[in-house]
């Protein structure tokens, strides 16, 4: 008779023990997928974020394009370009396989340059 309360009371709590884990692991997927989801909305945020804020520039500055100059616009857009654009890195991709033979003074300039172009270009627009 001891014996088979024994192998009883082992079977609940198998089945206790087996509960409790199943119940864990279910919890932790539970938290682990919620979190995950969450981290992903933050990064597509920080993504989308440059993007809405250049558009959001954008937007307004053809709304005020009839009672501003170009240089207005000009200084409206530039800091928003040049947050959102590695100018820099773009400029290095462009001149892709002449960048290490070129003299240091006219990456610069070329980099300024090409900043420059990229704001006048959406500020003409």
């Amino acid at each position: 008779m001891v014996t088979l309360v024994n192998n009883f009371l082992k079977i609940i709590l198998k089945k206790k023990c087996f509960r409790f884990i199943s119940k864990s692991i279910l919890s932790f997927y539970l938290i682990f997928f919620t979190f995950s989801l969450y981290a992903g909305t933050q990064y597509e945020q920080a993504i989308q974020e440059p993007i809405n804020q250049l558009h959001e520039t954008l937007i307004n500055i053809m709304v005020i394009s009839d009672t501003t100059s170009f240089e207005e616009r000009y200084t409206y857009l530039e800091p928003v370009i040049n947050k959102n654009f590695d100018i820099a890195l773009i400029s290095k991709v462009i001149l892709s396989r002449y960048w290490k033979s070129i003299d240091e003074e006219i990456k610069v300039r070329f980099i300024n340059l090409f900043n420059r172009l990229t704001i006048s270009t959406y500020t003409s627009r």
